[in-house]
């Protein structure tokens, strides 16, 4: 998937860009800034990890028995799956925020349905991610302007993993926020948006 994005910017003819990657995707933008270090302008990572999740890293056992969960059933109806993610997001997601809304239903409805009606991308995402060697060889070789950002209360990939890229990434910018967990809601955003201006100005 890496190398997909790089055939993009060529295809496009951007000969440099601002990388930016959340939590996955963040595991794969580690991979196109180690490798294509003339493409990258900055690269921004948010929510992620250089290491392959295990139980001291990775998610809590409330979280790993939700996403568990979600895999069992992949022929959920678009109100079971509206309702799983729900769960899901209130456990990873910003404390507060409404998800008995329009809004939330929609997405969720439109992401089920592009996805097609078997709900397996999910599970394949998971294996992917398990299966995949970490990176911590990469990351160091990584002499890019880099911003991490990761929440303080992240539940699926603690925010240990931000402290140890930072400490493997020369001269990276690290930002915590405190009251942030996986996702970023606006009242996340607002939080570190000025840096990450000032990062994309460099």
């Amino acid at each position: 998937m890496a190398s997909d994005a790089v055939s993009v910017l060529d295809h496009l003819k951007i000969d440099k860009a601002h990388v930016l990657g959340i939590s996955m995707g963040g595991m794969i933008a580690q991979i196109i800034v180690a490798n294509y270090p003339a493409k990258v302008k900055t690269f921004t990572l948010i929510s992620s990890t250089a290491s392959t999740p295990s139980p001291f890293n990775g998610p809590t056992r409330k979280v790993r028995k939700l996403l568990m969960d979600r895999t069992k059933n992949p022929n959920a109806t678009i109100d079971e799956r509206v309702e799983r993610s729900k769960k899901i997001f209130k456990e990873i997601g910003y404390k507060g925020i409404d998800l008995n809304t329009d809004e939330f239903y929609e997405s969720i409805k439109t992401s089920a349905e592009r996805g097609g009606t078997e709900d397996t991308g999910f599970g394949r995402q998971i294996t992917s991610i398990l299966g995949s060697k970490n990176r911590l060889d990469k990351v160091r070789s990584i002499t890019s302007p880099t911003l991490i950002i990761h929440g303080a209360e992240d539940p699926l990939i603690k925010v240990k993993n931000a402290y140890k890229l930072n400490n493997l990434i020369k001269d990276s910018t690290l930002k915590i926020i405190p009251d942030m967990r996986h996702l970023i809601e606006p009242p996340v955003f607002i939080q570190f948006k000025d840096d990450l201006l000032i990062h994309l100005k460099k």
